[in-house]
């Protein structure tokens, strides 16, 4: 239960998917720094792949434990924010006045990818305006999804998202605003 003037906060941390991730960066390494004659691959293509694997076991690391703020519901609106590797970037805020709906959903290409998404009233100038990567991409993995909720969205990774306690907070701060699921 939320309480009078509590919030409803996640941050990034070890989740499973990450931990699988991080194990089989971390083989993906160790598999660039055997000897050339135990894998016959060439040092060049191992040394790429090595840097590559690498860099992004780091990533993978540095948002598991950076225990940043990934979604704060309060009473002044939602918050969403990208991993730490971006923390500028993907800052997203919307005051309850200018939020219609909470949606969730998920992107098929991307092996069913959850993503949480902010529909704004269409008679609320938006605050920030959408990265156009985000409605390419929407269109190319996520047809369904309308591509301005796409660009207002982020990616359910790196966190868990604990559906009651979205759903009291919201209705506890906003009871006007819907949460929204589309398959």
């Amino acid at each position: 239960m939320v309480e009078p003037g509590g919030e409803y906060e996640i941050r990034f941390g070890p989740t499973l998917k990450g931990l699988g991730a991080l194990v089989v960066g971390l083989i993906g390494c160790a598999s660039c720094a055997l000897p050339s004659g135990m894998t016959g691959i060439p040092i060049w293509f191992r040394v790429i792949f090595g840097i590559l694997i690498g860099a992004a076991t780091a990533g993978t690391l540095i948002t598991m434990f950076s225990r940043r703020v990934a979604l704060r519901i309060d009473a002044n609106g939602i918050t969403l924010t990208t991993g730490p590797l971006f923390p500028k970037s993907g800052l997203l805020f919307a005051a309850w006045p200018e939020v219609e709906a909470i949606v969730l959903w998920k992107q098929p290409s991307a092996n069913n990818m959850p993503y949480i998404g902010i529909r704004r009233r269409h008679d609320i100038q938006k605050s920030k305006p959408a990265a156009h990567w985000k409605r390419i991409i929407a269109l190319a993995g996520a047809p369904h999804i309308p591509s301005d909720l796409a660009a207002h969205s982020h990616q359910i990774n790196g966190w868990r998202l604990d559906r009651a306690r979205l759903t009291e907070a919201v209705g506890h701060f906003a009871p006007e605003v819907e949460i929204i699921e589309i398959d």
